[in-house]
């Protein structure tokens, strides 16, 4: 009789540890495909850090471009706009100097005249 009912026991026992090992298949299944996910997550982030990084590095070279020749450039322009060619900058400040006092003495002459 014990040998019945040990029987009987095992044979619960292993139906159980069949469904506990199906259920141990199925967890190994979505942790697969949930590892699989993550890693297509991390490749679509890897590839946007180049994207990233190749923005940044055209927005830096962009401004490092602007502040080597663009300003200079415009600068260049403004003078050329203001006097007709580009008479670099000290010659601009003794320029507009120059222009001032020509104004200044320009009125004064014709005050006097008028005087």
């Amino acid at each position: 009789m014990q040998c019945k009912y040990l029987s009987l026991v095992f044979l619960n026992l292993r139906s159980k540890l069949q469904v506990l090992l199906a259920l141990l298949e199925l967890l190994e299944g979505a942790v697969t495909e949930l590892g699989a996910a993550g890693g297509e997550a991390a490749a679509g982030i890897s590839l946007l850090n180049p994207v990233v990084l190749g923005v940044t590095a055209t927005v830096v070279a962009g401004a490092a471009v602007w502040e080597i020749w663009g300003k200079k450039a415009y600068e260049s322009q403004q003078r050329t706009n203001k006097w007709g060619s580009d008479v670099g900058q000290q010659a601009d400040s003794a320029l507009t100097k120059f222009q001032g006092f020509s104004s200044k003495a320009g009125s004064s002459l014709t005050d006097f005249e008028k005087g």
